[in-house]
């Protein structure tokens, strides 16, 4: 019995807080050791009251070091009463805490020693309230292992000599955490890690190893020869809560995933979204493994062998709090053990935070980063600048820059995509632009969009064309009715100026029910995805080559994308451009040091002018400076944009029933278009012809607001849960396709030598009508009516 009790003893002196007992003495000469201000953190925060304009310091104590033009060095007053100098260490300010994170997973730490107290820069004896610190204590992953607490449980102040600490590290511990907890207040509280260092196994890697980073080959491809789209299954939480692992809309991954055409699949991702799960600390890690699981193990019915089927998980949304999503519960560890058990786990994926913008977004995004990059994984984010959010993840408004240091390091991980559900006009522009300017200055690795049917609900608007504005009363008949054409109108510009991810929302809308495609993605989306697998987007390269120039600075001073209005957008439009004349107009935010840009750019001839250069200082400047750069090469009211032959054409009038035109260059003729709204047009010369892509698709939903025959009357409809519209969906969507009436497109071709002829090359049964043609020979003009609704690609042969 006497012998187990020592045993305890000596036990609990291991693992118990202290720095002093130990169950053993390490031979420190085969240790390597490392100065913490020789390696980089992981996090870093304080508690200044200037949270994001200051920094933790290395090698100088926080204030004098971020104010002082030649900072002095850590100090501390010592047992003996004298002041002595540390040349290394950390300086930061106690707050509750205030958090050093490190990660040495892959060193195996033994030991962490350094002398802690104030830094003796703080006058002596301090005023009342004024340098008294809590506590300070030592965490190796989330536990306590050292804490001041012992030795001064009255706390610290600035007549507490300097703590000598030496800790023992636990065997496999990831990440070692310093925090500093604050007294009344953190006035003075200067804690200083001094002469800070860690006793490990193996060399920690200096800054240079780092940059220069092996990381694996990535588990799947995504650039502008292989497009991504992603393709969205959303947990049903009740069906959960029953002990059923089911979705929305009752799609089952292996019926989603065999559904797909075996020529898009190569192309396509499931995501999955925890949606509704329980609130709890274990939905939705189980929810995910088991269809990880599930997706390791598919075999291809086809080919008799296993063949998994990719995915990508939503691991934060909407601030990540525990009110919202089960996804708060979803930590690095669990994340880092799913890249590591499955190969088919090809990202992780974060959603639509603009509107909860909690302290946690830039830290975990650096490290889902990390950990995607270590796997070869992809990190993607969508996003909308609504309150200037696309400028706080790289460290504006005065918030901290983890982010924005990890994409520095693993830019090619990364994937930044717009959201365009906000109601805030005019953002789409402006979040766009900085997709397309990130990516160009390599601060993401590709950019891509989430096309979303919920804005119909958050812009107010009911019926199609109708009067007034109904607000958010009608949820799920509002995105019912947003017109399907819209859709290919709205990812067109990633395609365009060089993006290569896709996804859609409402997907019981834009993708399927029941495993049953719906008519929008057969007639919209999966048309629009084949013609950019076959045809690939300008590359990085040749879109560097064309631009001329890259706006600088935060969009959100100007209000919620003002900045483009009138430029190339319209407010009542929005998310649709107006003119393909200048692009999308590339942006980086002026949190991106400017002499990084302009290295990057400079190669290219391309300038990068602050968006309030009095060359920009009025919407006549911004005109005269773009169009300077960028001369207009067609005529009309309508939105066009040229890639090499061709002309990528629509109608920006969206909810009102207007026509617009516009006339276009060939080499030999013109041709001039005239086309409804929700019609997009993409025209290719070839030899003695003009291919035509038209695309028009739009149902009759006007059934939706019977009897309504007003806004008032529309917001007092019952409202339809989510389940009835789903069902909606299924019955009179897919079953039962409300297809409207045809829309006639007209196209005039000009300086024509004969009458042409049309040759059909594709086109749903009972979509289109006989063309009808009228060629007058004195004026050389041919007159073609093409009267359809769907997706018809078709010759005008001359």
């Amino acid at each position: 019995m006497k012998k187990l009790m020592v045993a305890l003893i000596i036990f609990w002196s291991f693992v118990g807080i202290t720095s002093h007992v130990h169950a053993e003495e390490l031979d420190e000469s085969d240790l390597y050791k490392t100065y913490l201000s020789d390696i980089d953190w992981e996090e870093a925060t304080h508690g200044d009251d200037q949270r994001y304009n200051k920094e933790v310091q290395k090698n100088h104590p926080f204030t004098r070091g971020n104010e002082d033009e030649v900072p002095p060095p850590i100090t501390l007053e010592m047992e003996n009463g004298e002041v002595e100098k540390f040349e290394k260490g950390i300086g930061t300010v106690a707050s509750n805490p205030s958090t050093i994170t490190y990660d040495v997973e892959e060193v195996q730490v033994e030991k962490f020693k350094s002398y802690i107290g104030i830094d003796a820069s703080v006058k002596r004896p301090a005023k009342e309230g004024y340098g008294e610190v809590e506590k300070v204590e030592i965490e190796a992953d989330e536990k306590v292992i050292y804490t001041t607490l012992d030795e001064y449980p009255e706390g610290i102040t600035t007549t507490t000599p300097a703590i000598k600490v030496d800790v023992k590290i636990p065997e496999n511990t990831k990440r070692i955490s310093l925090k500093a907890y604050s007294g009344k207040q953190t006035w003075a509280d200067e804690i200083v890690y001094a002469g800070a260092y860690f006793l490990s196994k193996s060399q920690f890697k200096d800054k240079k190893d780092n940059a220069a980073e092996e990381l694996p080959e990535k588990r799947r491809k995504i650039s502008n020869e292989n497009p991504l789209l992603m393709m969205p299954l959303y947990a049903h939480g009740p069906e959960y809560e029953k002990g059923n692992y089911k979705f929305w809309g009752d799609d089952t991954l292996v019926g989603k995933w065999e559904s797909i055409s075996d020529d898009i699949k190569p192309y396509t991702a499931i995501q999955l979204h925890p949606d509704d799960l329980p609130k709890n600390s274990k939905s939705a890690k189980d929810f995910y493994e088991h269809y990880l699981e599930e997706a390791a193990n598919y075999v291809n019915p086809k080919t008799g062998k296993n063949e998994p089927i990719p995915l990508i998980l939503t691991v934060y949304t909407a601030g990540n709090e525990s009110r919202y999503t089960a996804a708060h519960w979803l930590d690095m560890d669990w994340i880092d053990n799913m890249y590591k058990k499955y190969s088919n786990l090809h990202g992780i994926f974060s959603t639509e935070n603009y509107w909860i913008w909690t302290n946690s977004v830039e830290k975990n995004a650096a490290e889902y980063l990390r950990l995607s990059a270590k796997y070869g994984g992809y990190f993607i984010w969508s996003e909308q600048n609504e309150h200037g959010s696309i400028e706080k993840i790289f460290g504006g408004h005065n918030r901290p820059d983890q982010f924005k240091k990890a994409v520095e390091k693993y830019h090619d991980n990364f994937v930044f995509m717009f959201k365009n559900t906000p109601a805030g006009s005019g953002t789409d522009a402006a979040s766009h632009s900085y997709m397309s300017g990130l990516w160009l200055t390599d601060y993401a690795g590709q950019w891509g969009g989430l096309m979303d049917t919920w804005k119909w609900y958050e812009t107010g608007k009911w019926k199609l064309f109708a009067e007034g504005n109904i607000g958010k009363t009608q949820g799920n008949r509002q995105w019912l009715t947003h017109p399907e054409g819209m859709l290919a109108q709205e990812a067109l510009p990633i395609y365009l100026n060089g993006g290569s991810v896709y996804n859609f929302e409402h997907p019981q809308y834009t993708y399927s029910v029941n495993n049953q495609s719906t008519p929008l993605f057969k007639e919209v989306i999966e048309p629009f995805f084949r013609y950019i697998i076959a045809n690939p987007a300008p590359s990085k390269e040749q879109m560097l080559t064309k631009t001329k120039s890259v706006l600088y600075g935060n969009l959100s001073n100007y209000g919620q994308g003002q900045y483009y209005e009138g430029l190339n957008v319209d407010k009542a439009q929005t998310p649709l451009y107006t003119t393909g004349q200048f692009g999308n107009i590339p942006a980086v935010p002026n949190s991106i040091k400017r002499e990084h840009l302009e290295s990057k750019l400079s190669k290219y001839n391309i300038e990068l002018i602050d968006i309030n250069d009095n060359r920009l200082k009025d919407l006549e400047s911004k005109k005269a400076y773009f169009n300077e750069l960028y001369p207009e090469i067609y005529e009309g009211n309508i939105f066009a944009q040229k890639l090499k032959n061709r002309w990528f054409i629509y109608n920006y009038s969206y909810n009102k029933n207007e026509k617009q035109s516009g006339i276009f260059k060939f080499d030999n003729y013109k041709l001039e278009v005239n086309i409804e709204p929700h019609t997009s047009i993409i025209a290719e010369e070839l030899d003695n012809k003009v291919n035509i892509k038209l695309s028009n698709f739009r149902t009759d939903k006007s059934k939706l607001w019977e009897p309504a025959t007003n806004a008032e009357a529309a917001k007092n409809l019952p409202e339809f849960s989510k389940q009835q519209a789903i069902d909606w969906v299924q019955e009179n969507y897919i079953k039962d396709t409300p297809y409207g009436v045809h829309r006639q497109s007209i196209f005039v071709v000009r300086n024509a030598n004969k009458k042409p002829s049309i040759k059909v090359n594709n086109g749903r049964d009972n979509s289109y009508e006989a063309p009808e043609i009228e060629y007058n020979e004195e004026q050389r003009q041919a007159i073609i009516k093409i009267n359809n609704n769907g997706y018809l690609d078709f010759d005008i042969v001359y």
